[in-house]
């Protein structure tokens, strides 16, 4: 099943996030500048988003500076667009997100692992780029903040990452796209690939529990208790299936993928 998604090229994912994600809410804002008409696209995109909201905290109409899995995704697509152009202004847009979220001690503002938020690994993926082309410190400290997270996660009594501290025994759809890009990035540079068995696990859990069997749709969550109000007494599910959602679990095998090793298949 999943190897029928090998999606890899960095392009489509940089189109799925700016374009199809953001496309309505940005590029529809009118700017003053004139871009040049040979102008790629993607760097239209990402020009607009810089016009739009100068700082990147300000993703999505955020008023002050917020450690959030939505400023993960978009910026993500800008360190795409910085690999391929090696425009420093996208990279720099990135770096004074994290700069803004992560003080001289190398803490994130805000922060408490103890509330086990599965998306609060999302906007970790930025920083193992970051710390290469600066090799600050902190970045990585942070890095591993996170990834001390993911080894404490509660979880199902299969082994799936509860989404919250809060959430208890329950897998949401999303916590595979919040999770897994970071997890597996880290397992690969620094673990020698050794968590890759328990990211794909993470992914098989869900097909097996939140893609609906009779017409391949996605549910939002999965209750493996079967206690929270709303779950399915049967399956555990959620009552709705997420259009939404059928994005992020693209997004979380496309991204994901990206960081396994080519030579042997894991998913």
């Amino acid at each position: 099943m999943l190897k029928m998604m090998l999606i890899r090229d960095g392009f489509v994912r940089f189109s799925i996030v700016l374009l199809l994600i953001l496309g309505v809410k940005t590029i529809a804002q009118p700017t003053n500048k004139v871009l040049p008409d040979n102008l790629k696209w993607s760097e239209r995109t990402a020009i607009t988003i810089l016009n739009k909201y100068p700082k990147a905290y300000q993703i999505d109409g955020t008023e002050k500076p917020k450690w959030d899995y939505k400023m993960g995704l978009v910026l993500s697509a800008f360190e795409i667009l910085y690999q391929k152009t090696n425009d420093k202004k996208y990279l720099y847009y990135i770096q004074e997100y994290a700069d803004e979220l992560i003080d001289a001690d190398g803490n994130i503002a805000k922060y408490d692992m103890k509330e086990y938020n599965i998306d609060c690994a999302n906007p970790g993926k930025l920083l193992f780029n970051l710390y290469d082309e600066t090799k600050d410190e902190r970045y990585l400290k942070v890095i591993k903040q996170l990834r001390a997270q993911l080894e404490n996660q509660p979880r199902t009594s299969s082994g799936g990452f509860w989404h919250k501290q809060i959430y208890p025994n329950q897998m949401w759809i999303d916590g595979l796209y919040m999770a897994e890009p970071f997890y597996t990035q880290y397992t690969v540079r620094y673990e020698n690939g050794k968590a890759l068995d328990d990211i794909a696990k993470q992914f098989e859990l869900a097909y097996n529990h939140l893609v609906d069997k009779k017409t391949g749709l996605i549910f939002q969550a999965w209750d493996e208790s079967r206690e929270i109000g709303w779950a399915n007494p049967e399956t555990g599910t959620s009552p709705t299936l997420w259009g939404r959602g059928t994005g992020w679990y693209m997004m979380a095998l496309v991204e994901t993928l990206d960081y396994y090793p080519k030579k042997k298949s894991y998913l």
